[in-house]
């Protein structure tokens, strides 16, 4: 695995000689998400972690078909960009119609946050692995939301920057795991020809251990990312 390389503060959109967005489609998400597979929770135990990837899984669904109408709302949510507000009560409507036991809150907000960070993910990640990306973006840096709900080792890796074909990418694309609120930001060649970038393989965790990048711990069991 390549070397990493730690910064402060991380890339900013505006200092980027190349436009991100000319390589981001609105569509590829969305493309990513309707193209996902409904399973249930049992059917899922039996899939290896590249067709996990390519699932969508509701728990306490019964059906595949169940899944498939709860995926066809959030799917609806993605085109539209609704509020969470508005997609708790919709799913209430829908989970009760299906004649299932109802959902707590907390648990509705992280499915409709998990599934719709897939997808933007998603979409993203496909943008920024196409050649032309790559050629105006060779690096990737890691980008997490430094509050007080960040978790240690998802705060440990902010400021890491990787080769955007890096092994690295495959297992910790954001969101990598539940309720991931982190992303990442492409560097551009002219900013890597200007230097002034440390590079090292280590993370250095909470507590003070340091951990090798290509070592670093992944997903809680049962996780489904983006994978590429």
């Amino acid at each position: 695995m390549a070397a990493a390389v730690q910064r402060g503060g991380g890339v900013k959109f505006s200092v980027v000689d190349v436009s991100v967005d000319e390589f981001l489609p609105d569509s590829d998400g969305l493309d990513w998400f309707e193209g996902l597979v409904p399973w249930t929770m049992d059917e899922l135990e039996g899939l290896g972690r590249e067709a996990r990837n390519r699932a969508i899984v509701i728990s306490g669904a019964e059906t595949d078909a169940q899944v498939s109408r709860v995926k066809d709302l959030i799917g609806d949510y993605i085109k539209t960009g609704k509020t969470l507000a508005e997609f708790q009560s919709d799913f209430a409507g829908l989970w009760a119609d299906m004649g299932l036991e109802g959902k707590r809150p907390h648990e509705v907000e992280n499915l409709f946050r998990s599934e719709t960070m897939r997808a933007y993910g998603a979409g993203r990640s496909m943008a920024l692995r196409s050649d032309a990306a790559q050629e105006a973006f060779p690096l990737w840096e890691y980008m997490a939301v430094l509050d007080d709900r960040a978790r240690p080792e998802h705060a440990a890796l902010h400021g890491v920057v990787l080769p955007a074909d890096d092994p690295f990418w495959y297992t910790h694309t954001p969101p990598w795991d539940y309720q991931c609120r982190c992303d990442v930001v492409p560097v551009s060649r002219r900013e890597i020809e200007k230097g002034g970038v440390e590079v090292t393989g280590d993370v250095t965790l909470e507590d003070g251990t340091v951990v090798s990048v290509s070592s670093f711990p992944g997903a809680s069991s049962g996780f489904r990312g983006v994978g590429f």
